[in-house]
């Protein structure tokens, strides 16, 4: 599995969870930076699941910023880092079982490649942690997901 494709809108996302984790000074990429990061990357297969499932990227957004303890002044303030500015920050273990779940996932599904979706994927899986929490609140399941990516 180490050789799996990550398609450019995954990459994306992990690049973005790096860079949710720096614009909140955390040390570490968690399952909420990568929850966070998946709410704003634009991608076209991660919209129709999240349209499919009836899932509101803002409100997931705000409910895992509120989970993290930040007041609605403070998530409404505006901390975009310069590219240059963005820290290589490394991943906890939770994250490394993730990206398995995720490639799991997409091998299953046959997707060609561990896609923005399937990361979704791999955080419901994971069943731990801030990400799985904000998505238990919002009613979002694993066979919700699924069945929104296999769907036409």
């Amino acid at each position: 599995m180490a050789d799996y494709n990550f398609t450019t809108g995954a990459q994306r996302v992990l690049s973005q969870a790096c860079r949710e984790a720096a614009e909140l000074q955390h040390g570490i990429i968690g399952t909420e930076h990568v929850l966070l990061a998946l709410m704003q990357v634009k991608d076209a297969d991660l919209a129709a699941t999240f349209a499919r499932v009836q899932m509101d990227p803002s409100q997931m957004r705000s409910t895992t910023l509120t989970m993290l303890g930040l007041s609605p002044e403070q998530q409404a303030a505006n901390r975009t880092l310069a590219v240059e500015d963005v820290p290589e920050l490394p991943f906890t273990h939770r994250i490394n079982s993730v990206i398995e779940c995720a490639m799991v996932e997409a091998r299953d599904l046959n997707t060609g490649g561990v896609t923005s979706p399937c990361l979704l994927l791999g955080l419901l899986r994971e069943r731990n942690g801030v990400a799985a929490e904000a998505l238990a609140r919002h009613g979002i399941t694993v066979e919700m997901v699924r069945h929104a990516i296999q769907s036409p």
